[in-house]
C-alpha cells in the first residue's frame, strides 16, 4: 500500500536518478525549440512561434534547474562527465541553448520596438522626443542613429 512517505520517496527516486543521469548535451531541446521557433516567427507564423518562445523558457527553466541540482548534489559525476572525451563536449550545449534562447527574446523585443517606432511616426512629440518624422540640421532623421 502506498503511503505518503514512500510516494515522497518514491518521488525523490525518480528526480535523484532523473539528475543523476541528466545527459550533459540536454540543452540541445531548448536550442531545437528555439530554432524551430525564430524560423516560424520569420516565416510570420508567430502562432507557433510564441507558444514554442514560452515552452522553451520553460524547458530552459527545468534543465538549469536540474542542472544546478545535478552539480550541487553529483558534482562527482558532473566533472566525471567533463572529463569524458564522449560527453564533455555536450556542455557546449549549455552556452548554445541560452544564447538561441536569448536569440528569441532579442527577436521578440525588436518586433515590439519596430511597432513603437512605427506608432511614434504618427506623433509629433512622445514622452519629449521628436518622432521619426524630423530631421537634424544636416538633413538626416532620428532613425538613422538606431
Amino acid at each position: 500500500m502506498n503511503t505518503p512517505d514512500s510516494m515522497k520517496s518514491g518521488l525523490w527516486l525518480v528526480i535523484d536518478t532523473g539528475v543523476v543521469e541528466l545527459h550533459p548535451a540536454c540543452f540541445a531541446l531548448v536550442m531545437a525549440i528555439g530554432i524551430v521557433s525564430i524560423a516560424c516567427h520569420h516565416l510570420g507564423m508567430d502562432f507557433l512561434a510564441f507558444p514554442l518562445f514560452y515552452l522553451n523558457q520553460f524547458c530552459h527553466a527545468v534543465l538549469w534547474l536540474l542542472f544546478l541540482m545535478r552539480l550541487l548534489c553529483r558534482s562527482s559525476r558532473v566533472f566525471a562527465d567533463l572529463s569524458n572525451h564522449n560527453l564533455g563536449v555536450g556542455f557546449f550545449t549549455l552556452v548554445a541553448g541560452t544564447n538561441v534562447l536569448g536569440n528569441q527574446f532579442l527577436s521578440s523585443n525588436q518586433q515590439a520596438a519596430f511597432r513603437m517606432r512605427e506608432r511614434r511616426k504618427y506623433l509629433p512629440c512622445v514622452d519629449g522626443q521628436p518622432s521619426t518624422n524630423f530631421e537634424d540640421q544636416r538633413g538626416v532623421k532620428p532613425s538613422a542613429y538606431l
